[in-house]
């Protein structure tokens, strides 16, 4: 059964979803700003890197519709609401408007896997009504400053063997992983992806915040002990405090990060990945730097809320 989607946000996430979903066959919606309505009626263009990684072959996606008002999304009957937006965008989202034009009780999917995110959701939606995703993909708007395309437009990667988790009431989320295997995206059941996502997130956002510190240069940081054990340290730091606050242990892999782990890291990146990586972390990062200071700042209120050791973090928490 085909299924009417709504996506609240038009950007590199939503538009490879999207594309995805109408190409099985589902009726998709985008929920955006009204000044972006022109552009987008035009057509959006998109680079698939799995099967194009030159850029040569853009797929042009026109199969959705637009709206941008409360009273527009109030005349529809929506299976799922997947909202493809910043958790710094989600936190100042008027969701109390937006669910009384709900018609009946659509699946809403946040992808932001963030304790504060899903508290905020809570505040307007049943905990039964929600389920919880976890961006997988890499997408950019492209070119990088290092790629050269005949029309700009969102690239994306779907790394293999890395399923998007969903977790949440079970006849919902299972729906869900149905819409995205349909899709091609493959998707799998998680007991809590909130849980899976908690300490590779912290990772991901401390790392972040030492790179930019680093102009965004692998080399820069691999170069730079200080600040590598600045950062090892910091990610420790906030591994405790999470740990103590949500009574569960990092995963094994993450217990063995140092120095020369995340050197180790740093050489083999730029090697298994289709884009330029440093160019693509400078580009995307900037673009939602608020966002990684939003984590890093709620993890230093963590740690100090629950008495756990912090001045490492604090002091990487300066660099943002």
């Amino acid at each position: 059964m085909k299924k009417e989607i709504l996506i609240i946000g038009a950007g590199a996430v939503g538009l490879v979803y999207g594309k995805h979903f109408a190409d099985a066959g589902h009726q998709v919606t985008f929920f955006v700003r009204e000044k972006y309505l022109d552009e987008m009626s035009k057509g959006s263009i998109l680079y698939h890197l799995n099967q194009d990684k030159s850029l040569n072959r853009p797929i042009r996606f026109t199969q959705y519709s637009l709206i941008s008002t409360y009273e527009e999304v109030h005349q529809h009957n929506w299976d799922q609401v997947y909202l493809c937006i910043s958790s710094t965008a989600l936190q100042s989202f008027d969701f109390s408007g937006f669910q009384e034009a709900l018609q009946g009780k659509p699946t809403v999917i946040m992808l932001q896997p963030s304790v504060q995110d899903l508290e905020r959701l809570r505040e307007t939606f049943p905990k039964e009504q929600i389920v919880e995703g976890m961006i997988t993909l890499i997408s950019y708007g492209a070119p990088l400053a290092t790629e050269n395309v005949d029309i700009p437009g969102i690239a994306y990667w779907l790394p293999p063997f890395m399923p998007t988790p969903f977790s949440g009431q079970m006849n919902r989320r299972q729906e869900v992983i149905k819409t995205f295997l349909e899709s091609q995206i493959a998707a799998k059941s998680s007991k809590s992806v909130g849980e899976q996502s908690l300490f590779p997130t912290a990772f991901l956002m401390a790392f972040l915040t030492a790179l930019e510190s680093s102009q965004w240069k692998f080399d820069s940081l691999t170069k730079d002990a200080p600040l590598l054990k600045q950062l090892t340290q910091s990610i420790q730091e906030i591994f405790a405090s999470l740990e103590a606050q949500h009574q569960v242990r990092r995963p094994f892999p993450l217990r063995l990060i140092s120095p020369a782990v995340i050197k180790a890291l740093l050489r083999l990146a730029p090697h298994v990945m289709p884009m330029d990586i440093e160019t693509y972390f400078e580009a995307h990062f900037t673009k939602v730097k608020d966002q990684t200071k939003l984590y890093m700042k709620n993890y230093l209120d963590t740690a100090r809320a629950g008495g756990k050791e912090h001045a490492t973090l604090q002091v990487l928490n300066q660099l943002t």
